[in-house]
C-alpha cells in the first residue's frame, strides 16, 4: 500500500514502519462512520504492527461525536496494536476537548498532548 492513504475525515501517513500520522480534514465533525472506515482502512494498511499514532489537529478545529471518541479509545481493531498515541494541538478548544477525551474515555495506551509534529515525533522517539 502507498505511504499515503487518503479517506473521507483524514489523511492517513506512514512516516517509518511503526509511526503513523494522521491528519483529519480541517473543521470537520468526526463520526462514528468516519472512525469506523479510519479503523478499517488502518488494519488493512497496518497489518498486525504494532505502531505509534501521531494525529495532527494543529491550526484547525475537529469536533469528534462521543461514539467517535468512545470506538476510537476503547472499540476498534487497530486500537490494540497502537503502543503510544501523540495529539498534536495548538489551540484552546482542541486541547480542552483532548483533555476530556483522555480523561473520560481512557485509551488503553499512552497518550500525550504536544504543540507541534517535531514534539510529538521527540515523544514517540522517547516511548520506543
Amino acid at each position: 500500500m502507498n505511504k499515503i492513504v487518503e479517506i473521507k475525515c483524514a489523511t492517513i501517513e506512514l512516516l517509518s514502519d511503526d509511526v503513523i500520522h494522521i491528519r483529519y480534514n480541517k473543521d470537520y465533525e468526526v463520526t462514528l462512520t468516519d472512525v469506523v472506515e479510519l479503523d478499517s482502512k488502518l488494519s488493512t494498511y497496518l497489518k498486525g504492527v504494532e505502531v505509534y499514532s501521531i494525529s495532527d489537529f494543529s491550526n484547525q478545529y475537529n469536533n469528534f461525536t462521543k461514539e467517535a471518541m468512545n470506538f476510537l479509545a476503547k472499540e476498534g481493531k487497530v486500537v490494540k496494536q497502537i503502543k503510544g498515541g501523540v495529539l498534536v494541538i495548538n489551540n484552546l478548544p482542541n486541547r480542552l476537548l483532548s483533555r476530556f477525551f483522555i480523561s473520560f474515555h481512557k485509551p488503553n495506551y499512552p497518550v500525550k498532548i504536544v504543540a507541534n509534529i517535531d514534539n510529538a515525533k521527540s515523544w514517540v522517539t522517547k516511548l520506543k
